[in-house]
């Protein structure tokens, strides 16, 4: 029951900042800089991203800076089994401190920062950002920023909800042992693309929440990530790909995502002000539980491990449909669909996922989300009974606070 705890707190509670992919399709953004310091979004937050943040309210003084940021998350969360009592009851999740400093700052020549973020969470503490950024002059080009440290590499959509199973298949999520150490470089040579390639020490393929750094078992990986806008219309597409060495395995783990983002009051003249998300991934050697333990506690390695050692070394594919939209600028409808099939030779054993709620912006440090999720699995003696997270009802309520 502990891990399963540990995970959950993991799950929902990464994450220092918003990443608000909704945001930069609604805006035809292509770079995440545009609110983030850091290329490949998420992580401390730019003036640009806590303006957006502020919803419009009168904000803190002390949220006015660049310099540093906090975030807090809390919950209540409640399943309809009693198989998961871990799953019930109220906790704060996550507690995460982070400063972004400028070193040099020139308009001729390259300027240079650190960002620092650390995790003070009870179950997730440790280093998370920890990089050198060098942003060339002007802002955007072939090369725009070239990133040294450990980071989250860029994948797939980054939304605010790092749970999805796009994100757990390869182990891409904002969980802090999934964070790598490496070099990125970004740069938008168009207006409307954007790149980002990152070359890491493969280093989270040997840690779990604590992140030790090494490179004895994974050695090296390699993330390739694009985004554009065709004609600088209301849609947003995105694609990427990793790979990644393993001394384990006799071969290179792989994961590749595509994605598409419409802004939807473009489409019906400002009828519909929201944006529909959705993203399509594959991935092979993700499923090997010494590659991606997350994967074994959220579907039910406990419960049928027999089951997960035949697929380890399968293809497999997940599905995230995403819809929001406002009902008011304080006040946010919520939709999703998701779907896992951990072998792809046997669709029939597959797992789905649905969620309604509301996002309320409550001033301008602090939302609170309601949602409901209903869970099924597709395979034969996998039910609510089972004792498995991923075939869980689950309702929650999620208190973000920031500075």
């Amino acid at each position: 029951m502990k891990t399963i705890f540990a995970f959950l707190i993991v799950a929902l509670g990464s994450g220092v900042a918003q990443a608000r992919v909704e945001y930069a399709v609604r805006n035809g953004f292509v770079s995440c800089m545009q609110c983030h310091v850091s290329p490949a979004g998420a992580g401390i937050r730019n003036m640009g991203g806590k303006l957006y943040g502020f919803k419009n309210y009168e904000s803190n003084p002390l949220s006015q800076s660049e310099l540093y940021q906090a975030d807090i998350r809390s919950a209540f969360m409640h399943t309809s089994s009693e198989k998961l009592p871990s799953r019930r009851g109220f906790m704060v999740m996550s507690t995460n401190g982070a400063v972004s400093l400028p070193i040099v700052k020139s308009d001729e020549g390259w300027s240079m920062g650190f960002v620092g973020s650390y995790g003070f969470g009870m179950l997730e503490s440790g280093l998370r950002d920890s990089y050198a950024i060098f942003t060339a002059p002007g802002g955007k080009g072939l090369v725009d920023a070239v990133l040294v440290g450990r980071t989250k590499p860029a994948f797939g959509l980054a939304t605010d909800e790092h749970r999805t199973y796009v994100r757990l298949q390869s182990r891409t999520t904002y969980a802090l042992r999934d964070f790598e150490t490496g070099v990125m470089v970004s740069g938008t040579p168009l207006y409307s693309v954007h790149y980002d390639l990152m070359m890491t020490s493969g280093e989270k393929t040997l840690a779990g929440a604590g992140g030790s750094s090494g490179s004895s078992t994974s050695p090296w990986g390699l993330y390739a990530n694009v985004r554009m806008i065709p004609f600088h219309g209301p849609l947003t597409l995105g694609a990427s790909y990793n790979q990644q060495g393993n001394q384990n395995l006799s071969y290179d783990a792989e994961a590749m995502s595509a994605s598409a983002g419409v802004a939807l009051e473009k489409l019906t003249f400002g009828l519909l002000p929201g944006v529909f998300l959705v993203e399509g991934a594959r991935a092979h050697g993700w499923n090997n539980q010494t590659m991606n333990p997350s994967l074994a506690s959220t579907f039910g390695a406990a419960a049928q491990a027999g089951w997960f050692t035949a697929f380890a070394d399968a293809w497999s594919e997940a599905l995230l449909a995403q819809l929001s939209l406002d009902l008011s600028q304080h006040l946010t409808a919520l939709g999703k669909a998701e779907q896992f099939t951990p072998d792809t030779g046997y669709p029939g054993d597959s797992f789905f996922r649905y969620g309604a709620g509301l996002r309320w912006y409550m001033n301008s440090n602090a939302n609170l989300q309601l949602m409901y999720e209903s869970s099924y699995s597709s395979r034969a003696g996998l039910n609510s009974s089972s004792g498995v997270p991923a075939v869980e009802n689950f309702t929650y309520a999620l208190l973000h606070l920031w500075l």
